[in-house]
């Protein structure tokens, strides 16, 4: 019996010795990261305590189901609303660094907009931070895997990329029959007009929905003249604003300008203006943005998908 005993105590230290194992393994990660910029990011342990300084970036890791790791965003991480609730550590470009510290991060996720000073400091600190700058869908998708390596979180960034993949695959799919592309202007400012050129996620997304920038020719974003929009006369208008603007106002500004009553897309009623979480859908480059590019194929496109999309889409 005392032996019995014994072999039962021996095989339960046995499983506990295991698990101990099993659980330091688990928070061993040890990744070598390059993050958009080129720089060489270490990650020595999984992180438990993350802040993020981009909505994007909170977007990400939501996503990947990190949520209960997310110690700190910025005042303007809005989505998922879970995130309205967590600690926040002031705006992308004017980081409270104390705030920061105080939460003890083992991880920052950061965009451009965060001045450098800002990274240069959190990292004599011993925080590393990964800055993130997708350009394209392609980036964003390389940003996803990023976070899903450094985090432990790869399997996950593998399913939600193929889920991503899987959608803007149908919204291609359903609008190349199309023979006559429709020609698009995208803008997120009226004073002065903002407009989407090459370059960026947002007229990938235009091309992936079966779009023509008009301002393709164009790297970035750029400003453009009333008269220029003439020129380039678009069949559809598409104004995006996180910020209050009503609707009626954008659509009275629109309709105001130099020239523009005679532009295709205000003449034949296309103007679309798009806020509020609906709006962050296209401008923020995260997972999201799958869904942003079937909803500008529905706008383009109403009668592919049989469907006729409100003049004023919000969220």
């Amino acid at each position: 019996m005392r032996k019995k005993l014994y072999l039962l105590a021996a095989f339960a230290i046995f499983l506990l010795a295991i698990s101990l194992v099993l659980s330091t393994t688990s928070q061993q990660i040890h990744a070598e990261i390059t993050d958009d910029l080129g720089r060489a990011v270490s990650i020595e342990k999984k992180p438990e305590r993350i802040v993020s300084l981009a909505p994007s970036c909170t977007e990400i890791l939501y996503a990947l189901g990190l949520g209960d790791k997310v110690v700190g965003v910025t005042t303007y991480c809005d989505y998922p609303p879970e995130a309205l609730s967590v600690t926040k550590v002031g705006g992308p470009a004017n980081v409270d660094v104390e705030k920061v510290i105080s939460l003890q991060p083992d991880l920052v996720l950061a965009s451009t907009i965060t001045p450098p000073e800002t990274i240069e400091r959190l990292e004599e600190l011993g925080v590393p931070v990964i800055v993130l700058d997708p350009k394209t869908i392609d980036d964003v998708y390389h940003d996803i895997e990023l976070v899903g390596k450094a985090t432990g979180k790869e399997a996950e960034a593998g399913e939600l990329i193929l889920s991503m993949k899987l959608k803007i695959s149908q919204v291609e799919q359903k609008v190349s029959a199309q023979q006559t592309k429709v020609r698009v202007l995208y803008i997120c400012w009226l004073e002065p007009i903002y407009a989407s050129g090459s370059n960026t996620f947002v007229n990938d997304a235009i091309a992936k929905a079966g779009g023509e920038n008009v301002f393709a020719e164009k790297q970035g974003w750029i400003v453009v003249s009333p008269e220029s929009v003439v020129a380039k006369n678009p069949d559809v208008i598409v104004f995006t604003s996180m910020m209050e603007f009503s609707y009626e106002d954008a659509i009275a500004k629109i309709e105001s300008m130099p020239g523009w009553s005679e532009v295709n897309a205000v003449k034949s009623g296309r103007v679309y203006v798009i806020t509020g979480s609906a709006a962050s859908m296209i401008e923020r480059p995260g997972p999201r943005i799958a869904d942003g590019v079937e909803m500008l194929a529905k706008i383009f496109y109403p009668e592919v998908f049989g469907v006729e999309m409100p003049k004023h889409i919000t969220g």
